[in-house]
């Protein structure tokens, strides 16, 4: 089985070029929000509220900057 996903995800590569960048940023986002567990948001939305701002101000930094950018070195073949 493991095997034929590997031919599927091979094959199927080159064609990850026509996706557009909104609808995969959208796949992200229902993905991200279905791994969630809402249950530490609530339970640190109830505990200190230091800790709830240091997990929105980490939420916030990292959808404000794009923190991929930054790790980009000499050695990246991605282009700018």
């Amino acid at each position: 089985m493991r095997g034929v996903l590997l031919v599927i995800a091979l094959v199927a590569a080159p064609l990850a070029q026509f996706i557009p960048l909104a609808t995969l940023a959208a796949i992200l986002m229902v993905v991200a929000f279905r791994m969630a567990e809402w249950e530490n948001f609530r339970a640190l939305w109830h505990g200190p509220r230091t800790d709830f701002y240091v997990m929105l101000a980490a939420l916030g930094l990292t959808v404000v900057f794009d923190f991929d950018d930054r790790r980009r070195g000499p050695g990246c073949s991605w282009p700018r």
